[in-house]
């Protein structure tokens, strides 16, 4: 049985929430859910509707202490430390033991089911002695380089550098080979300048030696998520809304990708919309863009869009419970 992990704050409840339950809705067998939340209580009032559903096994919400650890380079509106609880893993008495383990980032939708294909992956992993099973998001060409080169900034000696957003790997045999104590003491003697969270310290941690996963397992789209919806659906395991542009902000709500987010709340939470803020130059080009060129009529509900967007961008906190 596969066990699903999920690192969030307050700040993604809703988010992790609507995660949490299209992967429910598309697996093909009983799954176990973990969450690690700084404040799990926050999240209690969405634990019944989950625990509810008939593909669950078991649910965990672990809270964990953060007092006196330290999270690089946090400072931004759509990372937070929370996503470095997972390097803390370890040292969370869970109810329950596991295996088979897959971490997602909570800006995930599933779209398909992923039971058979991560079966096949974690028995290629066990047979190949790799210690996790990721989707590429680099890989250096000879003596290429970039503004951002991953490589030369983490010291790498490998030529791939994994996406960190969906993983699997065999958590035992993480805790008996000290992997996640190693991931901290990489973050201690760190002595670059990290820019891509833990995904760096991970990076640093394989150094290549992983399992590649299909594209559509961790399916990005990039900046245009006008890409046809009826292929990214036919097609994706899960997608993965990463980097700062998410399908909850006035700039992107009316692309095409973001219907599967905005479909999943609607159909979960009862409203219509839901927008957040982001910045608030992004977030006011974009909606001077909305009305000024008539985007907000081809919206699936524009008068709903409109009002929580003027509510986003004008009078809402940072954080959505």
């Amino acid at each position: 049985m596969f066990t699903f992990i999920y690192c969030f704050d307050e700040n993604y409840n809703i988010q992790g929430f609507i995660s949490i339950m299209s992967l429910l809705d598309k697996v093909s067998e009983k799954i176990n859910i973990v969450i690690v939340h700084k404040q799990k209580e926050k999240f209690s009032k969405y634990e019944k509707l989950i625990n509810n559903h008939n593909h669950l096994e078991s649910l965990e919400i672990k809270a964990i202490n953060t007092k006196d650890i330290e999270f690089p380079n946090v400072d931004n509106n759509h990372v937070s430390e929370a996503t470095y609880y997972r390097m803390y893993l370890d040292q969370i008495q869970f109810d329950n033991t596991f295996n088979k383990c897959v971490y997602l980032d909570a800006d995930i939708i599933c779209l398909n089911n992923p039971i058979n294909y991560f079966q096949e992956i974690y028995t290629k992993l066990k047979e190949q002695g790799k210690p996790l099973a990721a989707r590429t998001d680099y890989i250096k060409f000879k003596d290429e380089q970039h503004e951002d080169d991953v490589f030369i900034r983490n010291k790498l000696t490998s030529i791939n550098y994994f996406n960190a957003g969906v993983l699997l790997f065999d958590y035992q045999n993480w805790i008996e080979k000290g992997y996640f104590k190693e991931l901290r003491n990489i973050q201690k003697n760190y002595d670059g300048t990290i820019k891509f969270w833990d995904q760096d310290l991970l990076n640093v941690l394989i150094d290549g030696n992983y399992l590649e996963m299909n594209h559509f397992s961790n399916f990005h789209i990039a900046a245009d998520w006008n890409y046809p919806a009826h292929i990214t659906e036919s097609h994706a395991i899960f997608l993965h809304y990463q980097g700062k542009p998410k399908p909850w902000h006035i700039s992107f709500i009316n692309d095409s990708s973001t219907q599967f987010f905005q479909e999943n709340y609607r159909k979960l939470l009862g409203k219509k919309v839901f927008v957040t803020k982001s910045t608030f130059s992004r977030d006011l080009k974009g909606f001077l863009k909305l009305i000024f060129s008539l985007q907000i009529l081809k919206c699936s509900y524009p008068l709903s869009t409109l009002k929580e967007a003027v509510k986003a961008l004008f009078f809402s906190s940072s954080i959505n419970q």
